[in-house]
C-alpha cells in the first residue's frame, strides 16, 4: 500500500514539473500589431483598459502570452479588489492564448511577461508599478516589438516614406474603398493609431 501511494505521489510530482517546463518563454523576432501592442498595455494596467489615468493603480498583471506573429495574445490579471492573492498562471495565458489563435489559423503562444518583467528572449525587462505607457512604448521600439525603431540611422531607412493617398492614386476607388483599405492597414499594425486618424480625416475632409 505504502509503495502504491509513493508512486502516486511521485507522479504527481513528474506532472507538476512537466506542467511547469510546459510554460515556455519566447525568442526571436516579434512584432505587435496595434491591437495587440493596446492590450499589453490593458495588461500592465492592471485593469483590462488600455487607456486612463496614467500611474492609477487598477489590479496586478500576472501573465501575458502572445504568437509569434503578433497578432493575437492573452493574458491575466488580477483586479485590485483580491490584492495580491491571485495565482501567477504563466502556463494557463500560454496554453489559453495558443488554443484561440490556433482556432483563428495562426501559431501557438509564448510567454512574453510574467507579472511586470518582459521575459521574451530571456531579457527580463522590469517594468515599474507605475503605469508609464510612454515608457513602454520606448521600451518596445528598443526592441524592435512595436512601431519603428530608435536607432535607424541608414541612408536607405532616411529615404523610406509611408505612401500618401493622393487624388489622382485614388480617383477609380470610392471613399469607402479607401477607408476600408486604411482600417486594413491599421489592423495590420502599418499605421499607427495616430496615422490613421489623421490619413481617415483627410479622407472625409
Amino acid at each position: 500500500m505504502k509503495k502504491v501511494f509513493s508512486i502516486v505521489v511521485l507522479s504527481l510530482i513528474v506532472t507538476s514539473i512537466n506542467s511547469i517546463s510546459l510554460a515556455t518563454t519566447g525568442s526571436g523576432p516579434l512584432k505587435f500589431s496595434s491591437y495587440n501592442f493596446n492590450e499589453f498595455l490593458a495588461y500592465m494596467r492592471g485593469d483590462g483598459n488600455s487607456k486612463g489615468e496614467v500611474g492609477k493603480k487598477r489590479g496586478t498583471p500576472l501573465a501575458f502570452a502572445i504568437n509569434e506573429a503578433g497578432n493575437y495574445s492573452f493574458y491575466y490579471y488580477c483586479p485590485m479588489k483580491y490584492g495580491d492573492n491571485c495565482y501567477p498562471s504563466s502556463m494557463e495565458a500560454m496554453n489559453e492564448c495558443t488554443k484561440r489563435s490556433k482556432a483563428r489559423g495562426n501559431g501557438r503562444c509564448y510567454v512574453f511577461a510574467k507579472a511586470r518583467k518582459i521575459v521574451w528572449d530571456s531579457k527580463n525587462i522590469r517594468l515599474k508599478r507605475k503605469f508609464d505607457e510612454e515608457a513602454i512604448i520606448r521600451i518596445f521600439q528598443e526592441n524592435n516589438w512595436y512601431g519603428t525603431t530608435t536607432n535607424q540611422t541608414t541612408k536607405s531607412n532616411k529615404k523610406e516614406k509611408k505612401p500618401k493617398i493622393t487624388k489622382k492614386e485614388n480617383s477609380g476607388k470610392t471613399t469607402v474603398d479607401q477607408l476600408k483599405e486604411l482600417n486594413e492597414l491599421f489592423k495590420s499594425g502599418a499605421l499607427s493609431q495616430e496615422e490613421f486618424t489623421q490619413a481617415k480625416k483627410k479622407l472625409l475632409d
